[in-house]
């Protein structure tokens, strides 16, 4: 019998938060992986510094490259591990706006 202690070590599979796992080809991402919302990701640099000139770096290179980033997130220790794709887009402002 697995204890609950066992079963909670066996469920953690990796630290929280996401982790790259590699590139594919921006081809190799197609409509029907789409299965859930689309969620914004953004560098913090309070918490990690130098986070959004590392991040902005990765995306230019990713749109230069026609590159998406495959990833392993997971939002919080008891949650679900889910391998996700990174799609890089280039930051458009509305003239009207200014943003």
């Amino acid at each position: 019998m697995i204890s609950a202690n066992e079963m909670k070590e066996i469920k953690k599979f990796d630290k929280v938060g996401m982790t790259l796992m590699g590139f594919k080809p921006r081809s190799y991402l197609k409509p029907f992986h789409n299965v859930k919302h689309s969620t914004f990701v953004f560098p913090d640099d309070k918490k990690v510094i130098g986070s959004s000139q590392c991040t902005d770096a990765l995306i230019k290179e990713m749109i230069e490259k026609e590159r998406i980033a495959i990833v392993r997130v997971q939002i919080r220790e008891n949650a679900t591990v889910r391998f996700c794709a990174l799609l890089p887009q280039d930051e458009k402002y509305d003239e009207e706006d200014g943003f």
